[in-house]
């Protein structure tokens, strides 16, 4: 159900009396299929008012989804792209940025990040741009933002486009840290993060069954000062890796924390048969007892210097080693 308006407004000035039209629903029966915040269920309400002037000299296109999110776009007669736009998530009407730029704000509940990349790599690889708009440094925050395939609570996200790089910085208690993610001009692109802190948790899906293709990832450099992963401190940890012909090569793997030290160097390759892993793994520790209570398994046991060393594989990506 749809709610249209026409109103045209006397006089012979088109700068002074506009003619506008505006739209309202409440979306019963109509499903967004995109990334959270904007993935509506078809069931759900989610009220729409869209308004847009056919004549004045300020175009102005406002599509408001109550409480969820805004979009205003600066919309010139005959202009084939916009001159500027916003976007706010949450509620309220957002103001215009300067000519040339497109700013992304505000809150909520659900940041879907992974499926946004997703969005904005798979425009861009179709040659899909952003109307030659320039994004200007924005933020949002997020009360639970997916992330690495993991939820973090509490985040706040900065980010801007500074030539071919996007720069991004978390600010939360289990991510805290800068990513920057450059396009090489000879088609090598890396990615470069320095964390204070990152915690990352089980997995949303499976972890092991992954579409990415690892001779297509960037080159990754990874510093955290304090890691920890499904449960375990690692400590002070450094990933250096880069992608090869037959998939993506893990020179550098190195953690060290009071309780263990791990180094790994190996590849990860994809062929007809799937996806494998192949890792070469040193691991240390000067108490497995400690270590072990630190897993929370109990064990009755005190000290235990400890060697380990694995040559092993596995189907799948690394992230399935268990």
């Amino acid at each position: 159900l749809w709610d249209v308006s026409l109103v045209v407004a006397p006089g012979d000035d088109p700068n002074v009396n506009e003619t506008v039209l505006t739209v309202g629903s409440a979306l019963i029966g109509v499903e967004l299929g995109l990334p959270a915040p904007l993935d509506k269920p078809a069931g759900e309400s989610w009220p729409l008012q869209l308004r847009f002037p056919l004549s004045g000299a300020e175009r102005i296109l406002d599509v408001e989804f109550k409480d969820q999110a805004t979009l205003r776009f600066d919309l010139p007669p005959e202009a084939e792209s916009p001159r500027r736009a916003v976007i706010r998530l949450g509620g309220g009407l957002p103001a215009l940025p300067p000519e040339g730029f497109i700013r992304i704000e505000g809150e909520s509940g659900r940041v879907d990040l992974d499926g946004w990349i997703d969005v904005v790599v798979e425009g861009a690889t179709q040659g899909r741009g952003m109307g030659g708009l320039e994004l200007e440094t924005g933020s949002i925050a997020a009360r639970n933002l997916l992330f690495l395939d993991r939820y973090f609570e509490d985040v706040g996200l900065e980010f801007d486009v500074v030539e071919s790089d996007i720069r991004a910085e978390f600010d939360g208690e289990a991510i805290n840290g800068k990513v920057r993610f450059t396009s090489g001009e000879t088609g090598m692109n890396s990615l470069s993060a320095e964390f204070e802190r990152l915690d990352l948790g089980e997995p949303v899906s499976s972890g092991v069954d992954m579409e990415s293709n690892p001779a297509e990832l960037p080159a990754l450099h990874l510093f955290v000062k304090s890691f920890r992963y499904a449960g375990v401190e690692f400590g002070e940890t450094r990933i250096e890796a880069y992608p090869t012909a037959k998939g993506f090569h893990f020179e550098k793997v190195d953690a060290s924390s009071d309780r263990l030290s791990v180094q790994a160097s190996g590849d990860w390759s994809l062929d007809e048969r799937g996806q494998r892993s192949d890792f070469t793994i040193h691991m240390a520790s000067e108490s497995l007892g400690d270590f072990l209570q630190s897993m929370e398994i109990s064990s009755s046991m005190q000290g235990g210097q400890t060697l380990v060393e694995f040559d092993a594989w596995w189907p799948g990506s690394p992230a399935g080693f268990a």
